[in-house]
């Protein structure tokens, strides 16, 4: 028996297909079935302000058979990782649409921007390179779902604002030009 072989390492361990990831394919009843779990146990107490709270996933998934009865999906791996999809998802949809030059057609749940706004936002967010032609059915609920996880709106900064805010607010004293990253890179 040739010890070398390939194949004596493969004796107990099942052969995945090249194609076969170990992905699930959510329908669009089971995903629908989330949407309203989602909301039942946040209208249940399971979401605090900065997310959800410790075994969401189980009550996730008790909700999820009584809607669909004898399902298979658990809260690790498949809800979990729907969920993470989701909120990166609507991450990115938020950001695009606080954007100029890009909006959203209410009608078809669908990004609309002209092609130059579109490569503009790109080069900033890679996983938004596949969104502009896909419907986003459930855009307004992940918006009560995961609305409040995230920074959004008039009072939303980023990085170099914040940065900004409080180098201004520091007791330094100032020349005539306020102090801000550019400013204080230049400096030094």
């Amino acid at each position: 028996m040739d010890l070398s072989s390939n194949n004596f390492n493969r004796v107990n361990k099942p052969v995945r297909k090249r194609n076969d990831k170990g992905r699930r394919s959510w329908s669009r009843r089971e995903e629908e079935a989330l949407i309203a779990s989602l909301k039942e146990v946040i209208a249940s107490g399971w979401k605090s302000e900065n997310g959800f709270k410790i075994g969401y996933l189980q009550a996730l998934e008790q909700e999820m058979q009584k809607i669909i009865p004898g399902t298979d999906l658990k809260g690790i791996p498949h809800i979990n990782s729907k969920i993470h999809v989701w909120k990166k998802d609507y991450g990115s949809l938020v950001t695009m649409l606080s954007r100029s030059g890009i909006g959203w057609n209410v009608s078809t749940n669908t990004i609309e921007a002209p092609d130059d706004a579109w490569a503009e936002y790109v080069k900033v967010d890679a996983n938004a390179r596949l969104m502009r032609n896909k419907s986003w059915p459930f855009y307004n609920d992940w918006v009560m779902i995961f609305g409040k996880d995230r920074a959004t709106g008039e009072h939303a900064e980023d990085f170099t604002e914040a940065l900004n805010h409080v180098l201004n607010g520091m007791s330094i004293p100032q020349e005539d030009t306020p102090i801000n990253l550019d400013n204080l890179c230049r400096k030094w």
